[in-house]
């Protein structure tokens, strides 16, 4: 009888004991809700301080903090770029911070037009072989190095190196040519006049313009009612001609192409050149902040 009645005292006690703790912990949870609401108050006290009763602006200050501490760019969103003697260029996130690619932004509209190709074979030819490179040049007169890391022209391979450089950038991806009408040797052609084999010396077609192009898409900022190149190259080839062209996307928001140079079956060759935007990309370092805006058009983000 006396050890039924211990037994159920260590119950009691260990009972008592259960829902002393309880309380201590839900007392603890209590404080620290207590002292995190308090500091939030505190907080919203003091930006209610500084900007009264503007919600608006209050709402861009917690924006502002939120993209700071998070780098909580998001695709799509609009932001201005200061690329320095070239002036302030409104752009677009092209991809996420968290991206396989790090932050990269494009320019909303063309910043400028290039000329590629030239009016013969030999100028056309070299105009086609180094286009990527070319265009990717052209990108480096809005480079500012206060925020970016590197840049590129839409449409090169987007994939960028440990320190954020991007790989391809100043490589002319592609192999020679070998034969005048690759692949479809069931056409007859004669070779060009002073001509020693079949080889054009062009550079086979690329694929590099499908990511930016499916992102842009995506995203909904492929189209900006102008035409642009894309550092891609393609080549089109049937029984009367073989053409090389640089890609590029037309004022509707399709793919589209221009010949540099051509040659045909009866041996003529040609070079041609055409004048289209420029929309630069750039590698934003990683330790920019957002001072302002709220990423739309009217009130893109500003960083520093």
């Amino acid at each position: 009888m006396k050890r039924i009645k211990s037994e159920k005292g260590a119950i009691a006690a260990l009972v008592v004991v259960t829902i002393l703790m309880f309380v201590l912990i839900l007392m603890g949870t209590y404080m620290a809700i207590t002292n995190l609401r308090k500091s939030q108050l505190e907080s919203d006290i003091r930006i209610q301080e500084l900007y009264g009763g503007d919600v608006a602006r209050i709402e861009e200050v917690y924006n502002t903090v939120a993209k700071s501490i998070t780098g909580g760019l998001e695709v799509g969103d609009y932001i201005e770029y200061n690329s320095g003697i070239n002036g302030t260029i409104l752009c677009r996130v092209l991809y996420a911070p968290n991206s396989e690619y790090g932050l990269q932004i494009v320019s909303d509209k063309n910043v400028k037009n290039v000329t590629l190709g030239g009016n013969d074979w030999n100028t056309g030819k070299n105009s086609y072989n180094t286009a990527i490179e070319t265009l990717n040049n052209e990108t480096e007169a809005y480079i500012n190095k206060e925020y970016t890391v590197n840049a590129r022209c839409v449409g090169s391979m987007p994939t960028v190196d440990e320190n954020k450089i991007f790989i391809d950038k100043d490589k002319d991806k592609g192999t020679e040519t070998t034969l005048i009408l690759p692949p479809n040797t069931w056409a007859s052609y004669t070779r060009p006049n002073g001509w020693t084999s079949d080889d054009t010396a062009c550079y086979e077609e690329d694929r590099n313009y499908k990511i930016d192009q499916t992102q842009m898409q995506n995203v909904g900022i492929l189209l900006t009612t102008e035409e642009y190149w894309l550092a891609s190259r393609t080549v089109n080839s049937d029984t009367s001609y073989c053409g090389f062209r640089i890609r590029n996307i037309s004022s509707s928001g399709t793919i589209s192409s221009y010949y540099l140079c051509t040659i045909h079956n009866g041996g003529n060759v040609g070079g041609y050149s055409y004048e289209k935007g420029l929309r630069p990309c750039f590698s934003l370092k990683t330790d920019i902040k957002i001072t302002g805006g709220d990423g739309s058009e009217e009130n893109p983000y500003t960083m520093e």
